[in-house]
């Protein structure tokens, strides 16, 4: 939280320090308004958009951290002409592009919900750490936990009604090292085929505790169950967040707001995008920091055998019918993710069913979004191309800093009324309050993106007048 605060009052009090820059450069130069820049000897305007568009790209791939797919997600693959020639992805490939795409979507237009996604999952996430923390469990153990990290395996027809496996994988009793007992493990080609795979939920990771088949953390726990040892290296190997990635973002982030704090120190502005930008970043650095334990990339989840027919009866009882991928982020959870939009603003207090978190999440939302949203008022009293294009981006900024608390104040209204009125009919009130607002949240977002481009067309021309130091700092444009 202190890390939060503190990158607030920075990336505000440089907000704030661009409101008498634009001023002081658009009173001398009120005038002098230029089109498309292309011109070595000062800063163009495709410098500008691969700057800021880099950074969104790069930094909205890096901060947001997907759960782990499905099975068959994880073994998706290209069709093949002739046995050598991919051509064309398969299903489930595609599937993973559209939930990427899906999420850089999201966090484009409204990125508090990415954090509050995240702090949803961190408080998740230490819930399971205290609770499984005799297991040895560390944060990032409890994020690959929450995040899909565990399914259990078992074949088809080793839980036929009969008993009857005849066509099953063959069951072989084997001794495992550092174990007194002899366990019965699973040997047959092509087993994994015909499994049916088992995704546990945090609530039943109990279960798995109970019939002793949870992954060992520590060399005791090996000894004691028979199990191969799970550490956190192995966590952190399968993860692929890419160092030279992580710090092209950072790079790129320290130019830009280096490059903005010296240009308000001199009196020259800066472009609506890069205002975006700063505003984008803020939201991206709170991500990262949410997501700090929570391993990146990673595609295939642990497999868990139970040892014998009995557990594994014991375990199709009780983790329900198999091939239920929780906590995939799959593109349908993006379509979810939209359209619970307005419970991150706003718990429902008429749900009765609601998440622990839900109020605590709201609160973070709304703060993140007024902050953000806050960016784009700075940008109140600069030179637009039009008084239309002006009039337009005023209204868009109001809106979406407004929203929120407008949700909250009709929300407390509709409680008032809640208390001797009708259940049913207040909750359908506020359902439609919730998602006009949304509606009308997500317009103006849209709004802010075109206008941010469309400026370009009419820019004061000390945008593009740039400091000597610029030369020296080493970043890519």
């Amino acid at each position: 939280m202190a890390i939060l605060l503190r990158t607030t009052l920075l990336l505000l009090c440089t907000a704030s320090s661009f409101v008498f820059a634009q001023n002081v450069t658009t009173e001398a130069q009120a005038t002098e308004r230029v089109g498309w820049v292309a011109n070595d000897t000062t800063r163009s305007t495709s410098q500008i958009i691969f700057c800021c568009v880099s950074i969104f790209l790069v930094c909205s791939l890096e901060c947001v951290h997907l759960n782990i797919p499905s099975i068959e997600e994880s073994e998706a693959g290209w069709y093949m002409y002739r046995g050598w020639l991919y051509y064309w992805p398969t299903a489930p490939l595609r599937r993973l592009w559209y939930r990427r795409l899906g999420w850089v979507a999201l966090i484009a237009i409204a990125p508090e919900i990415g954090v509050a996604v995240a702090f949803e999952e961190l408080m998740e996430a230490r819930k399971t750490f205290r609770r499984y923390k005799h297991l040895g469990f560390t944060m990032p153990r409890a994020f690959y936990a929450y995040m899909g990290g565990y399914r259990v395996a078992i074949p088809q027809t080793f839980l036929n009604q009969d008993g009857d496996t005849r066509d099953g994988p063959t069951l072989m009793t084997g001794t495992v090292q550092g174990d007194n007992e002899n366990h019965q493990i699973l040997v047959k080609d092509n087993m994994v085929e015909r499994m049916l795979y088992y995704s546990p939920q945090l609530t039943t990771l109990e279960i798995l505790d109970e019939l002793e088949i949870f992954p060992a953390t520590e060399e005791a726990c090996l000894q004691d169950r028979g199990l191969p040892l799970m550490k956190e290296e192995d966590i952190h190997n399968v993860s692929t967040s890419d160092a030279v990635i992580k710090g092209f973002a950072c790079l790129q982030c320290v130019w830009l707001i280096s490059l903005d704090i010296t240009r308000a120190a001199a009196g020259l502005p800066i472009s609506e995008l890069e205002l975006m930008t700063l505003a984008f970043i803020f939201c991206a650095l709170i991500m990262y920091g949410l997501w700090w334990y929570k391993p990146f990339g990673v595609q295939r989840a642990t497999l868990i055998l139970p040892p014998n027919q009995e557990k594994a009866n014991i375990v199709h009882d009780r983790l329900g019918p198999p091939g239920a991928e929780g906590r995939s982020q799959g593109i349908g959870t993006v379509v979810e993710t939209w359209l619970d939009v307005p419970r991150c603003f706003l718990f429902d207090p008429f749900d009765w069913k609601r998440s622990e978190y839900d109020e605590p999440r709201s609160i973070i939302c709304n703060l993140t979004s007024l902050v953000f949203s806050g960016f784009h008022l700075v940008a109140w009293k600069w030179e637009f191309p039009s008084g239309t294009t002006r009039m337009l981006w005023r209204i868009f900024s109001l809106t979406a800093t407004g929203a929120p608390l407008v949700l909250m104040s009709i929300s407390g209204i509709l409680l008032v009324h809640y208390a001797t009125g009708s259940r049913v009919r207040y909750r359908a009130a506020l359902k439609v309050v919730m998602y006009g607002m949304s509606i009308i949240y997500a317009i103006s977002r849209v709004g802010l993106i075109i206008l941010v481009f469309y400026c370009f067309s009419s820019m004061p021309a000390a945008v593009y007048k740039t400091e000597q130091w610029c030369h020296f700092f080493p970043h890519f444009a």
